[in-house]
C-alpha cells in the first residue's frame, strides 16, 4: 500500500458515533472496533473512494502536522483498516 492507493469504506459494517468517535461492528468478523478522533476523520473521508494522498491533503488543512508525519500515520491507520477488512481497495 502507498499514497496512491485508493480506499473506500466497507459499507457492510454497522457503525455509530459516540462522543465524536466512530465505533463499528463487523458481522463478517464478529468484532467491535473503535476509532479515535483522527481515525474517525479518516473514516469520514473514506465514505467515497479516495487516495491516501488526497486524505493527507485534507488532513493537512485541518491539523497542525508535518506532511511526513501525516503520511506515515495515515498509512499506518489505513493498513490496520485494510487488515481488519474495514475498508477495501477501490479500482
Amino acid at each position: 500500500m502507498n499514497l496512491d492507493t485508493t480506499l473506500v469504506r466497507n459499507h457492510s459494517l454497522t457503525t455509530a458515533e459516540l462522543d465524536g468517535e466512530v465505533v463499528m461492528l463487523s458481522l463478517e468478523t464478529n468484532r467491535y472496533y473503535g476509532l479515535n478522533s483522527v481515525g474517525t476523520r479518516i473514516w469520514e473521508l473514506l465514505a467515497q473512494p479516495k487516495t491516501l494522498s488526497a486524505v493527507c491533503d485534507i488532513l493537512l488543512q485541518e491539523y497542525n502536522v508535518s506532511r511526513e508525519q501525516c503520511e506515515r500515520e495515515v498509512l499506518a491507520v489505513a493498513e490496520k483498516l485494510l487488515d481488519e477488512k474495514l475498508v477495501h481497495v477501490s479500482p
